[in-house]
């Protein structure tokens, strides 16, 4: 399979040009000694050579990025002075309640104008630092609204998630995980937190479509939390709002991970973004935005002054850019699940939302994108998975394919790795997350995979490559 490598290395240097151009003011002198390189870069070689030359300018733009950002607070304190001994630079008086006020502000710039709603929002230091946010605020305007603690139901499966409720659930009355749409509307809980694509072995998603609906019957929640960090800016948020102005729910938050798709791959902060929807009519007195800055500084959950730096750029938090990274990322994964033979192979699971068998999450209100792909094999076992860890190094290597062994997603280039999510029964999945970048890397992941699937069994693999040995995981 191919997916035009020339054509696709084309558009990665249009991009990378583009990053250039718009950040030049940033640092002259080395932007433009980027950009020369780039203009300059007959690199010789066969396509892979021309990608890696490219990876190689994108991560010369990064070291730009990063290390300005280093150099506006390596001689700055956590604490820093103030009055007339103020630096005029700094405009916190502790590191840990920083204002990150301009962020704050780009934040909003793409949110939808509904009718019925206002919305505020802030930057956090992290994805769970702004679910933390989120759940705090819901949790205390709902109590000083209704003078009782409220229920929490879960429609998702992040692990982290999961935890992060039940460390807190001492503030619910009481919380559940559910399984279904229809599990979490039974539950009738005051606050909902949803995963339009929930992060399963499944890769299941969520039927907006069905949800309001079955909620105009039953009754709506009061606070409805998303975290959209699989699909930022690709999930209906416009038309859950429209559809909940006229019902009891006062907050629609959006709480997500703005590390993994809104920073064009490069990785060059940790950060999260909390957006809150207020229904206009059902402001009480604790419906305050101030709530939400106020949140954030005392559960320490601002934005290092470092990362908000490193943000300042043209791209961060930008629509246009965000829409194209998500979209190619989209794109690639979708290629990669689909590039599977129907037949029985050595995956007995290739999940995600694009290879749903017919039937199931087709609902028009469902997200059918994903940045990564779920493959199972019929044994769950963890050192099967070690071993198919082995060969998928070997064969990269053997074959020069750009396949890193990491978490994470969303990169220009690609991933993989093995996740155990229940360390008590060492069950596996493999994770593969195809980057932004198409070209002969992808072409190379797809290959190796389908070439892997149609061996048809872990006893076959260990035929074909009877000199590989597992790989070492840390558990």
């Amino acid at each position: 399979m191919t997916t035009g490598g020339a054509n696709a290395l084309e558009l990665e240097r249009t991009l990378l040009q583009q990053l250039i151009d718009e950040n030049a003011q940033l640092d002259r002198a080395r932007m433009a000694r980027i950009s020369r390189t780039l203009a300059d870069g007959s690199v010789g070689g066969d396509e892979r050579d021309h990608e890696r030359f490219l990876h190689d300018r994108f991560l010369d733009v990064r070291h730009v990025l990063r290390s300005r950002a280093d150099r506006f607070v390596v001689d700055r304190f956590a604490s820093p002075a103030s009055g007339r001994d103020a630096d005029s630079e700094v405009d916190y008086g502790y590191e840990r309640s920083a204002p990150s006020a301009v962020l704050d502000s780009k934040l909003m710039y793409g949110e939808p104008d509904v009718a019925g709603w206002t919305a505020s929002g802030v930057m956090c230091s992290s994805g769970m630092a702004a679910l933390t946010v989120a759940l705090h605020v819901a949790t205390y305007e709902f109590r000083a609204a209704n003078g009782r603690l409220p229920s929490i139901a879960l429609l998702g499966d992040y692990f982290e998630t999961a935890m992060l409720i039940e460390l807190l659930s001492t503030s619910f009355s009481s919380w559940s995980q559910c399984g279904s749409v229809s599990e979490l509307v039974d539950t009738r809980a005051d606050v909902v937190v949803i995963e339009p694509v929930r992060y399963d072995w499944d890769l299941h998603t969520v039927d907006f479509i069905e949800l309001t609906a079955a909620w105009a019957v039953q009754g709506a929640p009061w606070s409805v939390i998303v975290d959209p960090s699989l699909t930022p800016g690709a999930w209906p948020k416009q038309q859950l709002l429209a559809t909940l102005a006229g019902t009891r729910t006062a907050t629609v938050i959006e709480a997500r991970s703005a590390l993994k798709l809104d920073q064009v791959g490069l990785e060059l902060a940790n950060v999260g973004a909390v957006v809150v929807h207020r229904n206009d009519l059902l402001t009480t007195a604790a419906s305050d935005p101030d709530t939400l800055r106020n949140a954030r500084s005392v559960l320490g959950a601002a934005l290092p002054p470092r990362s908000a730096r490193a943000l300042d750029n043209s791209f961060f938090l930008n629509p246009r850019w965000r829409r194209t990274h998500v979209a190619l990322v989209a794109r690639n994964n979708e290629a990669f699940a689909r590039s599977f033979s129907d037949e029985r192979g050595l995956f007995e699971t290739v999940a995600h939302p694009a290879n749903r068998p017919r039937g199931i999450d087709e609902g028009e209100g469902s997200v059918r994108i994903a940045p990564f792909t779920v493959l199972r094999l019929e044994d769950d076992d963890l050192l099967g998975y070690r071993l198919l860890l082995g060969v998928i190094r070997a064969e990269t290597d053997r074959r020069g394919v750009d396949l890193q062994f990491g978490a994470s997603f969303g990169f220009r280039s690609h991933r993989h790795e093995t996740i155990v999510p229940r360390k008590r029964d060492l069950r596996c999945l493999l994770k593969v997350a195809l980057g932004a970048r198409g070209g002969p890397a992808m072409d190379g992941v797809i290959n190796l995979f389908r070439d892997l699937h149609a061996l048809g069994s872990m006893d076959a693999v260990r035929r074909h490559f009877p000199d590989v040995r597992p790989i070492e995981l840390a558990l």
